[in-house]
This record gives structure tokens, sequence and C-alpha cells, in this order.
């Protein structure tokens, strides 16, 4: 068909007219699949001898239009600038990156019953991290923020670093409560207190003779 639109046709013609064969094409193939799936049977390959006939006949407003989006111009795409002669390609990103954008964040107003409690305990923070209790939205509230009073911008707790609800209190001071507290062995002996003496030596009964 193009070949026979290049003879038929002038350029200008040709151009235009070739675009909508294509789409005639397209729009025959795509009804007779749908057909296909619908009832396989009853289904009918499509006919394109009319095609050519219309070509020659001049008859072009038989042929299906352009939808206008394939019609809309492309826009060329901004070259970047080049880069500098003997420049070094940048570096791939590694987890520096985000390392360097990581920053501490403070919590404005601490609850210092909580702080002061897990100071005192002397425990592990990875030691209670599995009983943090939940907030409102069901993810665990971060521990390191409310109970040292600072995180880290990048925590995956980060949605709890705000001042908690009424019940996420309520929650949060009976898990104080519960599992902030020395564990027995991590106890510590209370200052000033003195060591037990070591039992007397007791010697040995003598043989009898």
């Amino acid at each position: 068909i193009a070949d026979l639109i290049n003879h038929s046709l002038d350029p200008t013609l040709g151009a235009l007219v070739l675009p909508k064969v294509v789409r005639a094409v397209q729009l025959r193939m795509a009804y007779y699949y749908r057909q296909l799936g619908l009832s396989p049977t009853s289904a009918h390959l499509p006919n394109y001898h009319e095609l050519p006939m219309l070509v020659q006949i001049g008859d072009h407003n038989q042929l299906p239009s352009i939808p206008a989006q394939y019609l809309a111009p492309l826009v060329p795409t901004a070259p970047g600038p080049a880069p500098a002669t003997g420049s070094k390609p940048a570096p791939a990103t590694t987890g520096t990156t985000a390392a360097s954008t990581r920053q501490r964040v403070t919590n404005p107003r601490p609850t210092a019953a909580w702080l002061t409690q897990f100071r005192d305990a002397g425990i592990r923070m990875n030691t209670i991290r599995q009983h943090a209790p939940k907030a409102a939205d069901g993810t665990d509230i971060c521990l390191t923020y409310h109970l040292t009073g600072a995180c880290i911008s990048d925590c995956v707790r980060q949605a709890t670093h705000r001042q908690l609800s009424q019940p996420e209190r309520q929650a949060m001071s009976e898990f104080v409560r519960t599992h902030v507290k020395p564990s027995s062995s991590e106890t510590k002996a209370t200052p000033g207190a003195a060591a037990p003496a070591p039992a007397a030596h007791t010697p040995a009964p003598a043989p009898a003779t």
C-alpha cells in the first residue's frame, strides 16, 4: 500500500494518506481481536482489499481520521550542559548521601519523669523496644525520642516524634512503669554501701592422737 500511495499521489498528499491507511488497519485488527474474545467461532479476519481501491480512486474520506494526540508536535527536550573537558563522571550515590542529610531531632517538651526513670534504670534501649506501646495509628511509639529526649530525622518511627495524645501518654506511662526498671543482671550496688565482709576462716580440727 505504501508503494501504491507513493506512485499514485504527490509526496505532500501521500504523507497525509499513509497514516490514515495505517489507522484503518489498526482499527480493523482491534475490532477483530475484540470479536475473537467475545465469540471465537463467529469472528472473521478483517478485509483489507478496499484500502488500495480507496487510495487509487482518491476517496480518502472513507479512511479513518487520525486522533489529535497523534498529530500533536513533539516538544524537543533541551540538551543538558556539556561536561567540562577532562571532568570525571559523578560518583554513584551511596549511603553516605543519606547519612549526610540525617539530623538530630530534639523533643521540645519531654516528660521529665520518663527521662529520669530510663536514666536511673540503666538498661539498654534494645532490651525494651519489643514492648513499645502503640500509637493511635497502630505503629510503635519511638522510645528513643520520648525516653532520651532526642532521636534522628530518618527514624522509622518518626511519625511519633511529636506530643502524644492522652491515650498514647497513658499507654506510655504504663509501659514505663512496667518495663523501664533495672534488670536483675544490671542492678547497681547502692553508692557508699560497704561490701559484705568475707566469711571468717575456721581452721580444720586437729587429728586425734
